[in-house]
């Protein structure tokens, strides 16, 4: 899907595009309506245009659910939430990005990846 424009004389604006999507289901449940796959399936559905700045992608996991949220928000509720999971200890995970479509699952994952190394590789010099 390629940036919508708006072009006045002297003025051009691109809006940021999101995935906005919302799942919860039991662990057991093969349904992962918020997958890559599933949105790229449908990104007319699922791609939304963003005039807030920042996508967010959260999950969660709470007795024998799962929830995973996709939206558009501020830089700063998205900060918020990733301080809020983060204090709480429970499991769960926030990511806040700014480029088209970038809070969808395997993006997210690599975050992920990459903070683990990264953290692991710390730990190691620091011994």
């Amino acid at each position: 899907m390629v940036n919508k424009c708006i072009n006045f004389p002297f003025i051009s604006a691109y809006s940021l595009q999101c995935y906005d999507c919302i799942d919860i289901a039991k662990d057991s449940d093969e349904k992962n309506v918020c997958s890559k796959s599933k949105l790229d399936e449908d990104e007319a559905k699922y791609v939304k245009e963003c005039t807030l700045g920042t996508c967010q992608r959260s999950h969660a996991t709470a007795l024998d659910l799962h929830a995973v949220t996709m939206t558009c928000t501020t830089e700063a509720l998205c900060d918020a939430a990733k301080k809020a999971c983060d204090d709480s200890g429970d499991d769960c995970g926030v990511s806040c990005c700014t480029t088209d479509k970038c809070n969808a699952g395997s993006s997210i994952s690599f975050s992920f990846v990459l903070m683990a190394i990264s953290s692991a590789l710390y730990l190691a010099l620091m011994m």
